[in-house]
């Protein structure tokens, strides 16, 4: 039994409907969805089964881009555990408020979460809290220091005895190797993450392990076998309900590979589905990174007012989010796309058509 399910034991029997709905959100969305939603509309529902229930709403919410909304099932979970005296609980729900308030763009209120949680775990919980700690360090730039919460992270976790937290770090910290150019790590890192998510029944993070490979891949080159991945990887999210955010991030990315293989109008249209779907469901993470990668499309397409538009566009949304590294790589094309292509051909990255490839991650 990990720590986090006996913080869950301990105001909730093993098998009460809200601790069966948490433990299946990312093994089974559907069936989860349907037993938290019942403990909410329960009203005899203990406090703490309706607090553990709204957490888990909260992590689905997070995973099908509803970010409003998961922000609001937190916060409410969070309000009736601050009557309790389940602290660590408390603390926990903490963690994925965190979460979903750092893909909703607002990283000193994750900041502030990850802070008012720390005091109150150990173990394995406070593992789970370090690997968030380091997943803002990352989208903030700071490479080095999100490895060494990580890694730091990693022991507590497997002592801890959560294969499912040891799962999700393993996958994320692949991520930061793969940021750092450390490939063959990286590679390391995501067969076994997908291996553990595959044997633990997590679907949704095996999917999300086999479309970091894939990414992987797109990375060195490696074109066709990137897009068998990402074709791979989006089948295991359909089977799942295709989880919005997943298959955000996986658009992206393949948008990514369409640019390198220079498709910018197929990679700009793709771009762009995910901007509008992101700015509806809230995910401000997600727009700026699709407006990023809109600019680098449409500069391809040689429609440079677009690509400058739009690269402000995530500039701002960087800045406001406190990613300065990324605020940086979208000034860098705005001026790029507002020189033009002799601008272009004059930089130091190497072209792919008529677009400048970057080395940013």
């Amino acid at each position: 039994m990990t720590d986090s399910q006996r913080s869950i034991d301990r105001v909730s029997h093993a098998s009460s409907p809200a601790r069966a709905g948490f433990d299946l959100v990312q093994a089974d969305p559907r069936r989860a969805a349907a037993l938290l939603d019942a403990v909410v509309g329960d009203h005899h529902a203990a406090p703490t089964e309706r607090a553990i229930a709204l957490w888990g709403l909260g992590r689905l919410a997070i995973d099908e881009n509803r970010i409003g909304e998961a922000l609001t099932s937190l916060s409410e979970s969070a309000a009736i555990l601050a009557d309790t005296p389940h602290r660590d609980l408390l603390a926990e729900v903490r963690i994925t408020w965190a979460a979903a308030a750092q893909v909703a763009g607002r990283s000193e209120e994750a900041t502030e979460q990850l802070r008012l949680a720390e005091p109150d775990l150990s173990g394995a919980p406070l593992g789970r809290l370090l690997t968030q700690r380091g997943m803002l360090l990352m989208r903030a730039g700071d490479r080095d220091a999100a490895l060494r919460a990580m890694d730091a992270a990693l022991p507590l976790v497997l002592q801890g005895g959560d294969e499912l937290g040891a799962t999700r770090l393993i996958s994320n910290r692949g991520i930061v190797l793969l940021q750092l150019g450390r490939l063959t790590e990286a590679r390391v890192d995501f067969g076994r993450a997908k291996q553990m998510a595959t044997r633990l029944g997590q679907h949704v993070l095996a999917a999300g392990s086999a479309h970091n490979e894939a990414y992987l891949d797109a990375r060195l080159g490696r074109v066709p076998q990137a897009l068998r991945g990402f074709a791979d990887a989006r089948a295991r999210y359909a089977s799942v309900g295709s989880p919005a955010r997943y298959v955000g991030d996986l658009d992206i990315d393949e948008a990514t590979v369409l640019i390198e293989a220079g498709l910018g109008q197929e990679a700009a249209a793709v771009a762009a589905r995910v901007v509008e779907a992101a700015r509806t469901d809230g995910n401000h993470h997600q727009v700026a990174e699709a407006l990023l990668t809109l600019a680098r499309a449409e500069l391809l397409s040689g429609n440079r007012e677009a690509a400058r538009a739009a690269s402000e566009d995530a500039e701002t949304l960087f800045t406001e989010a406190r990613r300065p590294a990324w605020a940086a790589v979208a000034a860098y094309w705005g001026e790029i796309a507002g020189r033009g292509p002799k601008a272009c051909a004059r930089s130091e990255e190497r072209r792919v058509g008529k677009e400048c490839r970057s080395r940013w991650s």
